[in-house]
């Protein structure tokens, strides 16, 4: 997650460095376009490399943090987040939004994110995460609550007693 992190900043800044062949392609594409106009849709694609790249930073960040505390819900907050940049992803080279250098960068974090999916969800992992206690936000470890895992075993374990009155014959 933290190479996922990486190449997130490394493409911020490969999208701010493609800046002057944005420009051109907003300026063929539009060919009636006053200066204002490509200095605008400029602006706001300068906004929306910087928003998505440190978003997209902070995420990754934030989401390696959550798997090494062994928090069972990165792997599905991952995961969605995953699924939620797909579909970015697909909307932004549909439209053609993406120089050639960014739209790379874009598909090597799509890569380096469904690694990390796969690995999230990898029987080692599914290991890790099982042998760690699970927690709530807010409460000590010792406070814990059992999980689903822990319930289901101790039910097993315990002799079968009923809490009903006896059948009746």
């Amino acid at each position: 997650m933290y190479v996922g992190a990486g190449v997130a900043v490394v493409g911020l800044l490969a999208g701010l460095g493609t800046l002057g062949s944005l420009r051109s392609t907003i300026e063929r594409q539009n060919p009636s376009a006053t200066h204002a106009y490509v200095d605008s849709s400029l602006g706001t694609a300068v906004f929306s490399i910087i928003a998505l790249g440190a978003v997209g930073a902070a995420l990754w960040l934030l989401m390696a943090r959550l798997t090494r505390r062994g928090e069972r819900r990165a792997r599905t907050l991952s995961t969605m987040l995953f699924a939620l940049a797909t579909l970015i992803a697909l909307n932004l080279s549909s439209r053609g939004e993406a120089t050639p250098l960014s739209g790379a960068f874009g598909a090597l974090e799509w890569v380096v994110g469904l690694i990390a999916i796969i690995l999230l969800w990898s029987a080692p992992s599914r290991r890790y995460f099982d042998s760690l206690p699970p927690t709530r936000p807010g409460s000590p470890p010792s406070a814990r609550s059992p999980s689903l895992r822990e319930r289901a075993e101790s039910q097993r374990n315990q002799s079968p007693q009923r809490d009903w009155p006896a059948q009746r014959r």
